[in-house]
């Protein structure tokens, strides 16, 4: 590990996602995932990880493509 850096971790997911997200572990498994609802589009997107880093970049890019498609 480098310095400066330290590995994504499970509170700082759910500190920086869990008021737009519903963040879950796949039961029997090692992946997570998360799944955005807008109610106000009707739109429900579900995102899959391999771990918590991974499922952290998928829904990042998830809000920046939302972020794009509305400006």
């Amino acid at each position: 590990m480098s310095a400066g850096f330290s590995p994504p971790s499970l509170s700082q997911l759910y500190r920086d996602f869990a008021d737009r997200w519903e963040i879950e572990p796949v039961p029997h498994g090692s992946k997570w995932i998360g799944v955005l609802r807008e109610m106000d589009e009707g739109h429900v997107t579900i995102v899959v990880g391999h771990d918590v880093g991974g499922l952290r970049y998928n829904m990042a890019g998830v809000e920046r493509a939302n972020t794009e498609e509305s400006e």
